[in-house]
Order: structure tokens, then sequence, then C-alpha cells
């Protein structure tokens, strides 16, 4: 009985550490959020010196100001970014 308890608190300290892991992105990258629906993208960090994304960016400022709300929200729309 107490092997079955410890393997399922195991199994399930296991599934939270994957859970938190796919949160935090890889070194060198960002996670942003996108559309309604604030769809997670992870890009690369030196994508962000290209002019798409810094006006993107200025845009967020606009719409959001310095919120801090733990997420960088992108104004645009999902397939946008899909496609850069």
């Amino acid at each position: 009985m107490k092997e079955t308890n410890m393997i399922r608190k195991i199994v399930r300290l296991k599934q939270l550490v994957q859970r938190w892991r796919h949160r935090i992105p890889p070194g060198g990258s960002l996670a942003v959020y996108v559309g309604d629906e604030h769809r997670r993208f992870v890009i690369p960090t030196r994508f962000i010196n290209l002019p798409v994304f810094a006006s993107l960016l200025n845009k967020a400022e606009e719409a959001f100001g310095f919120q801090t709300t733990g997420r960088l929200v992108l104004p645009c729309q999902v397939e946008f970014l899909e496609k850069l």
C-alpha cells in the first residue's frame, strides 16, 4: 500500500515538473502571446531586433502600456505570427 502511494506521488511530481518545463522558454528564446485566445509562441530573442518585431513591441506598448501581467502580449493575429 505504501509503495503504491509513493509511486503515485512520484508520478504526480514528474507531471508537475514537465508542466513547468513547458512554461519556461529555453535559453535564448522568449514566450509571447498572440490573438484573442492569447496563443503562446516561443521565439528566439534575436528576432526582437527585426523591424517587424520592433513594430509589434511598440504597438503592444501603445495598446497595453507597461502593465505587469507576467505575459508579453503582441497585438496581432495568430496567423500573422505563424507566417513569420
